[in-house]
């Protein structure tokens, strides 16, 4: 019966509490997370894969500047060099494993070499532009929203990932 609407909205039904989905039993989690998987442009993830082929073994971190330096005090939100510092010591023990930074911050990069001071580190979007650029002009789509897909499946490649919170 359901299909034949573009969308249902299940808004206000207790079917969708997310406590349900614990109760299935796993065939039917793992049937129900395959119907929802996401997928991008074939294009697009290849661009990825060969990105992440072509850097081998890496780190990732995501670090949110922009609004949360201008924007936000001490509260949590806002980046703190130093004790962002040493908890990425403490993730990333191993100095020799490069990092990749997925970031609006490009402009900060002080700050980036405080934090990551003794790693070896690349910046996604340069990383993209200054290896990949044909490539990437070569897609359908080239917004800031393919850029966005491209970092979020490299990242996920990484040995270890620190996404930092609300970002």
């Amino acid at each position: 019966e359901f299909n034949s609407y573009d969308l249902v909205e299940w808004t206000h039904s207790k079917l969708v509490h997310p406590s349900c989905f614990y109760f299935l039993p796993r065939k039917e989690k793992e049937d129900l997370l395959r119907s929802i998987e996401i997928k991008f442009i074939d294009s697009i993830e290849k661009l990825a894969a060969r990105v992440v082929e072509e850097l081998g073994v890496f780190n990732a971190v995501h670090l949110r500047l922009g609004d949360f330096l201008k924007n936000y005090a001490s509260d949590e939100y806002r980046v703190d060099a130093a004790r962002f510092k040493v908890y990425v010591n403490a993730t990333f023990e191993d100095h020799a494993v490069p990092i990749l930074i997925a970031t609006d911050g490009l402009a900060e990069k002080r700050l980036f070499e405080q934090i990551f001071d003794g790693y070896k580190i690349a910046f996604m979007d340069e990383v993209v532009f200054d290896n990949y650029y044909d490539d990437y002009k070569r897609l359908e789509f080239t917004d800031f929203n393919v850029l966005s897909i491209l970092n979020e499946l490299v990242c996920a490649s990484s040995l270890t990932f620190i996404g930092t919170y609300r970002s």
